[in-house]
């Protein structure tokens, strides 16, 4: 398949571990370099926030089904013209 790609990709985590975000630092890096058609704008980052509040919640009195996730990563890949195999 060849053409543009552009896609994101959200992780809800309960945690840091440094073993596993080592790991996908790792993986984001090798496969920058396997598939040099990545742009600039592709990147991979985390977002944290208080969510004191959230936990403050009973969980079975809504619907919103993420409140064990406390910690978000954030991938998006932009690509022009790539090749995946």
């Amino acid at each position: 398949m060849t053409g543009r790609l552009f896609n994101i990709i959200t992780v809800g985590l309960q945690e840091y571990n440094i073993t596993t975000e080592r790991k996908i630092y790792n993986l984001y890096n090798e496969n920058m370099a396997k598939y040099p058609g990545f742009k600039q704008g592709t990147r991979l980052f985390y977002e944290g926030y208080s969510n004191k509040a959230v936990q403050e919640v009973e969980p079975a009195s809504t619907a919103f089904p993420h409140r064990d996730d406390h910690h978000l990563l954030y991938v998006h890949f932009l690509a022009e013209q790539i090749r995946l195999v």
